[in-house]
């Protein structure tokens, strides 16, 4: 039983936002169901609540966790645990992680109750895309399961709209992958093309600093990474700049190191050599400063691979 009247919270944010029941509902459960839900004669699970939440502007968090039975909160537990596991996986079909990843990911799915809810099915697919990925699978298998999991949600997808459509946190995880793909198989401007689209998804749905603060500074690496490697050094910089000033607007610091750092590389490649290696240079102690460590070795690679000397 929920702790709280989740139904009236729904309805009260709905009228706000200015949508009908059929536009918060739609693709995944119909208008009738949402109905139930604001009246209080059903309760959604907990991916349900989670994306009308977000379709609201309303950052879940832990929140989600007041309206949820402990059935549920178990559930939600083994995907905390599956997550933790999946941000830290990279390309490595000897880790020993993966194994533990497949473990939890076949436990979801013998969870009937579970699986039994499109968005949860969608996350499992991910987690399938993503774990292939870190086993060096081939790519149509991971294109496959990412394609079938973003129609679960967008189910007339079609990458010219992405700016287009409303996209839930685990719509941009599935879409950002889907870009990581393209440029790991060389593919640099469908992955551009793809970031470009959630760069400017973002700046028209989302005013929230909090929102922004923490998927813009993401996708920004992501596309200025890749406008460097496709050579594309002055739309790289400029979207350095953009990114740059977000991150100090949100307080979301954690990739402004490094999306300064693709600054100075292209300011460097297009021939200004003491303001990139100058740059470079402050982005390190930048990085020793607010104790960025991850940042530190990739800015130390770049400078080495530039013949930049950091003291």
């Amino acid at each position: 039983m929920a702790k709280y009247d989740l139904g009236s919270l729904i309805k009260r944010l709905r009228k706000q936002k200015g949508l009908t029941q059929e536009e918060l509902a739609y693709p995944l459960i119909d208008r009738a169901t949402l109905s139930k839900i604001e009246s209080g004669k059903s309760m959604p699970n907990y991916k349900t609540i989670e994306m009308l939440l977000e379709k609201l502007g309303y950052h879940p968090g832990g929140l989600v966790d007041i309206f949820m039975d402990a059935e549920a909160i178990d559930s939600q537990k083994t995907v905390n645990e599956l997550d933790s596991y999946l941000v830290w996986l990279v390309p490595d079909e000897n880790n020993p992680i993966i194994s533990k990843v497949d473990r939890l990911i076949e436990e979801l799915e013998q969870n009937e109750t579970f699986m039994q809810n499109n968005l949860n099915v969608q996350y499992v697919l991910l987690a399938k895309a993503l774990n292939a990925h870190n086993k060096k699978e081939c790519p149509e298998k991971m294109q496959e399961l990412t394609l079938d999991a973003i129609k679960i949600t967008i189910p007339e997808y079609n990458e010219k709209y992405i700016e287009d459509y409303y996209l839930s946190v685990q719509d941009r995880r599935i879409l950002n992958f889907m870009a990581v793909l393209s440029r790991d198989s060389g593919n640099l401007d469908d992955a551009i093309n793809i970031w470009n689209r959630l760069k400017t998804n973002l700046e028209k749905h989302y005013t929230d600093k909090m929102q922004m603060g923490r998927w813009y500074p993401t996708i920004i690496l992501n596309l200025t990474d890749c406008l460097y490697r496709a050579k594309r050094y002055p739309e790289a910089i400029e979207a350095c700049d953009i990114g740059g000033k977000v991150c100090k607007e949100t307080a979301f610091l954690q990739h402004y190191p490094l999306i300064m750092a693709v600054k100075a590389l292209c300011l460097y490649e297009l021939g200004n050599k003491e303001g990139g290696s100058k740059l470079l240079r402050q982005v390190y102690y930048t990085c020793e400063l607010l104790e960025i460590s991850d940042a530190i070795p990739v800015i130390i690679k770049y400078a080495e691979s530039n013949q930049i000397n950091l003291l």
